[in-house]
């Protein structure tokens, strides 16, 4: 596989077209009989369901989403077509690579992706691993800083 360059690939697509997100997943260790899942539910309520193989000991999926559209994803694992582990459900917008470390949340007999579709198209963009700032703290502190140098 060529190496791309993500920024030109992102610039080049507007928000809205198809691109096709390859999904890695490193961490679970599966039984005889297992297979691994990743289910991913865009912001209209529509799921896609794809199963993931293991690649040079990492679990790699591809699908193609909605460029820049938020999504929620979740891992689980299933046997016998019973689901027996889950991830946490996580959302992000929806780019060329989704890459996670497996951490599982749930037993089996909790249904996965709770979070309902109307709530999905309420939720505010913002940049995967921003550090997110508490305004209120953040506004005294820049207000009592700026008192102290200016002799106030």
């Amino acid at each position: 596989m060529s190496k791309l360059n993500p920024l030109f690939l992102d610039s080049t697509k507007g928000f809205g077209e198809s691109v096709g997100t390859r999904i890695e997943l490193t961490g679970p260790t599966l039984l005889p009989g297992e297979e691994l899942f990743a289910r991913i539910r865009d912001n209209f309520g529509r799921d896609q369901q794809i199963s993931l193989k293991l690649e040079d000991g990492t679990f790699v999926g591809r699908i193609w989403l909605t460029h820049q559209q938020n999504i929620t994803y979740q891992f689980y694992i299933e046997k016998d077509g019973v689901q027996i582990a889950s991830s946490e459900s996580k959302q992000i917008l929806a780019l060329h690579m989704l890459i996670e470390q497996w951490t599982p949340e749930r037993p089996a007999a909790e249904p996965i992706i709770e979070k309902e579709a109307s709530a999905l198209t309420d939720i505010s963009i913002q940049a995967a691993h921003e550090p997110i700032i508490e305004v209120d703290n953040f506004a005294e502190e820049t207000f009592t800083q700026l008192i102290e140098k200016w002799g106030l």
